[in-house]
C-alpha cells in the first residue's frame, strides 16, 4: 500500500479480492475503503518485535476497553482488533456514520513487528506480497536485519489456533515481491544484533579525555582508559574508584543484613555485671547503626596498572570511573579516641597514625588491626608496613567478653564495609 491508494476489500460469495482499483468489481459488489490513518489507529503500534510483548504491553491502554488479552496472541490480537473497531462502529451509528464489517476486518488482522516503522495488526484481504505488507507497516528502520525476516504460520486444529512452521526470508538477496503470504501468520523483521553500543559509561578525574563514552559488548576498563587518552602525570591507579549500580542494591541489601546480624548477635550476650563487656557491646551497636545509615557506593575494585587476560572487567551502561590524582592523607577508623584523615608522610609508622587519631581507645584490639589499600582491598597491617596514600587503617573493638560464634568476623565486616565507603567517598573528591 503507498500512501496515495486506498485498500480496497470486495467480499462476494465467501471470497475477498484485494484491489487498488474497482479493475473487476462486478454489480451489487460491496467495496470498504479503508485510509492509512484508520488502520494505523486502529492496529496499535508498538516497538516490540514479537506479538506476545505487543498485546502484553498493549493491556494498560485496553483497561478503558474491560479486553482481557493476555491468553494467545494471534487469537487474542484478532479479538482486541475486533473490540475496539466494535466501538468505533457504535459511534459511527450515533454519529450517522455507516458502520463497516467488524467480522470481516479482524478475522484478517496480521501481526507486523519487529524493526519496522508502525509495528501492529494490520487487516490483509486474501494472499498478500511480503514486500507489500512491510510497506504498510510503514517500511523497515535502518536497524533491521533484513537476511532475517520471520514469518511465522499458525494453523487451526479443533477449537485452537497453533503454531505452524517457521520461515526466515532473506530480503537482503530477495525483495520479497515473489513471497506470497496467505493464511494465518504473523510477520517479525529482526533487529541487527548489536554488538558496537550497548551502553553509556562515564570516566573523570585524571584522565587525559574524560567524558562520557558508548560502549560495545566486549568493552573492558582497560578499553576506557586508553579511549580516554590513558592516565595523566598525576593519577593515582591505585586509588580509581569503579562504580557499578548493581553492585549498589547488592552492598546496600548486604549492610543492611550484616548489621541486623551484628546487632542481633551482641544483643544475645549478656552484659549484667560485666563493664567491660557493656562498653564492647555499646561500641559495637554503634558500628552497626553507622554501617545501616550509610549509603552504599557500589564500588568494585579495579586494577588500572595491570591488565589480566584472563579476567577482564567488562563495562556495563552506567559504570562510572573516577582517577583520583595522587592522595596526601591516610584515615584511621574504628576503636580509636577519634576517627580522623591523616596527613601522609613517607615512612610514617602505624603507631604515628594511630596517635594522629587520639590514640587507641579502651576497647582497641591492635592486634587485629588491617589496612584497607586505596582500590578498596584489605591487607593485615604491623608496626613495620608500609601504608601508601590513600589507605584507611581499620582498628577493631575486643570481642573478648562477647563470646558469640562469629562475632569477631562480623566485626571486622562491618568495618571493612565503612571503610570501603569513607575510601571511595575520599578518593573521588
Amino acid at each position: 500500500m503507498r500512501e496515495n491508494q486506498r485498500w480496497v476489500t470486495i467480499p462476494r460469495l465467501g471470497r475477498e479480492i484485494v484491489g487498488n482499483g474497482v479493475g473487476g468489481v462486478l454489480p451489487g459488489s460491496k467495496i470498504y475503503l479503508f485510509s492509512r490513518s484508520f488502520i494505523t489507529t486502529f492496529s496499535g503500534s508498538d516497538s516490540s518485535s514479537d506479538a506476545d510483548n505487543f498485546v502484553q504491553r498493549q493491556q494498560e491502554e485496553q483497561s478503558n476497553l474491560g479486553l482481557d488479552i493476555s491468553e494467545e496472541p494471534a487469537r487474542q490480537g484478532t479479538e482486541r482488533i475486533e473490540a475496539q473497531l466494535s466501538v468505533a462502529a457504535q459511534r459511527e451509528v450515533r454519529t450517522g456514520q455507516a458502520p463497516i464489517n467488524m467480522t470481516l476486518l479482524a478475522s484478517s488482522a496480521r501481526f507486523v513487528g519487529g524493526a519496522v516503522q508502525t509495528p501492529g495488526f494490520y487487516p490483509v484481504a486474501g494472499n498478500v506480497r511480503l514486500i507489500d505488507l512491510i510497506d504498510v507497516a510503514g517500511g523497515v528502520l535502518s536497524q533491521a536485519d533484513l537476511s532475517r525476516v520471520i514469518l511465522q504460520s499458525y494453523r487451526r486444529e479443533g477449537g485452537s489456533l497453533l503454531k505452524g512452521p517457521r520461515e526466515i526470508v532473506n530480503l537482503a538477496h530477495n525483495s520479497g515481491g515473489d513471497v506470497i503470504l496467505k493464511g494465518n501468520y504473523s510477520l517479525d523483521v529482526s533487529f541487527l544484533i548489536n554488538e558496537v553500543a550497548t551502553g553509556l559509561v562515564t570516566v573523570s578525574g585524571e584522565v587525559l579525555r574524560p567524558g562520557q563514552y558508548i560502549i560495545g559488548r566486549a568493552d573492558t576498563v582497560t578499553d576506557l582508559v586508553e579511549r580516554a587518552g590513558g592516565l595523566s602525570t598525576v593519577a593515582y591507579p591505585l586509588g580509581a574508584v569503579f562504580t557499578r549500580e548493581s553492585i549498589k542494591e547488592f552492598q546496600q541489601e548486604n549492610n543492611k543484613l550484616l548489621a541486623d546480624q551484628l546487632r542481633q548477635a551482641v544483643l544475645q550476650v549478656s552484659v549484667s555485671g560485666n563493664d567491660n563487656a557493656a562498653d564492647q557491646a555499646t561500641a559495637i551497636l554503634g558500628y552497626s547503626e553507622q554501617l545501616r545509615q550509610q549509603e552504599a557506593n557500589g564500588r568494585m575494585s579495579v586494577n588500572l596498572t595491570y591488565s589480566d587476560p584472563n579476567a577482564p572487567v567488562y563495562l556495563q551502561d552506567g559504570d562510572v570511573l573516577n582517577v583520583p590524582k595522587r592522595p596526601s592523607h591516610v584515615m584511621i577508623i574504628g576503636a580509636v579516641n577519634r576517627d580522623t584523615v591523616a596527613n601522609y608522610a613517607r615512612g610514617k609508622t602505624l603507631a604515628a597514625y594511630i596517635a594522629a587519631a587520639g590514640g587507641a581507645n579502651r576497647e582497641a584490639d591492635l592486634k587485629r588491626a588491617y589496612l584497607m589499600l586505596p582500590n578498596g582491598q584489605s591487607t593485615p597491617v604491623s608496626k613495620d608496613s608500609p601504608i601508601p596514600p590513600g589507605s584507611a587503617i581499620v582498628v577493631p573493638p575486643r570481642t573478648d567478653r562477647l563470646s558469640v560464634l562469629g562475632l569477631t568476623d562480623l566485626v571486622s565486616r562491618v568495618l571493612g564495609n565503612i571503610a570501603t565507603s569513607v575510601l571511595a567517598i575520599n578518593n573521588v573528591r
